[in-house]
């Protein structure tokens, strides 16, 4: 599935349920019916979430922004929180986090000290764990998220150097082989080339299995050869390439009688 099909499922599942919220949540004593700024509010916060991967930081600094704003006018507590849960999330899973990480903590503190002092809770009463806990929990599960992304980077590297270093010494093989396959052709081809210009005269059916030989060698030289090329050039085994070295073929007999000079 497309990433742009995933963003807009979340954004529209964040949009769904902040609205949900704001309009079901109780509104206490002393506090203002979430009305078109409250919902404007929590349009803006759900509409940038789109962007969070490639800005996490300003993301949370708008959403952040908005949500302390929300709670400073007095609207019922809580209610546009998810969007800042997917910024928080957002922030801990970000690769490069060395100012998402102090805005984060920087906003988990001024949201504590806002309701501290609209609500006129002491600094560590119980009533402010829910809010605090889950903004710190869903920075942990980016932590999370992010560190098994790293190793699977890792490991996904790793397997690629190896398999790059098996390619290498798989070419390294073969090049071998071309090596063993060339010198040995040409051995065999010299000596029988040797033999046939000495016994042409003397000796013709001689010269001529001579001739046979360095044909035949010459022909299975160069299906050996273009075996390994292929391998070479494509890096995948050729189909049906055995990988022997090319049978020995030993040294002719050369003529009994002396050529004559």
């Amino acid at each position: 599935m497309r990433r742009w099909v995933v963003e807009t499922m979340i954004v529209a599942a964040v949009g769904v349920l902040t609205a949900y919220r704001l309009a079901t949540t109780p509104v206490a004593l002393g506090d203002r019916v979430p009305d078109l700024w409250a919902y404007a509010a929590a349009a803006v916060m759900v509409l940038v979430l789109p962007v969070r991967r490639r800005w996490p930081v300003g993301v949370l600094i708008v959403v952040g922004g908005l949500y302390l704003a929300y709670h400073i006018n007095h609207y019922p507590g809580g209610a546009p929180s998810v969007p800042a849960w997917v910024a928080l999330y957002s922030v801990g899973a970000a690769s490069r986090r060395r100012v998402g990480l102090p805005v984060a903590a920087l906003f988990v503190l001024l949201d504590a000290q806002g309701r501290v002092a609209v609500a006129g809770a002491r600094p560590f009463d119980a009533s402010l764990d829910s809010s605090t806990v889950v903004f710190v929990a869903a920075l942990l599960l980016g932590e999370v998220v992010r560190g098994r992304r790293t190793q699977l980077a890792l490991l996904a590297a790793d397997q690629s150097r190896a398999a790059e270093q098996r390619i290498v010494e798989d070419r390294i093989r073969i090049a071998r082989e071309l090596h063993d396959v060339t010198a040995h052709t040409l051995a065999v081809v010299s000596v029988q080339a040797g033999v046939a210009a000495d016994v042409l005269n003397e000796d013709p059916a001689q010269a001529r299995a001579a001739l046979r030989e360095v044909r035949r060698a010459s022909r299975e030289a160069m299906v050996e050869l273009r075996a390994a090329v292929g391998v070479l050039r494509d890096g995948t085994p050729a189909a049906g390439r055995s990988r022997r070295r090319p049978r020995s073929i030993g040294c002719p007999r050369w003529p009994s009688r002396q050529v004559r000079s």
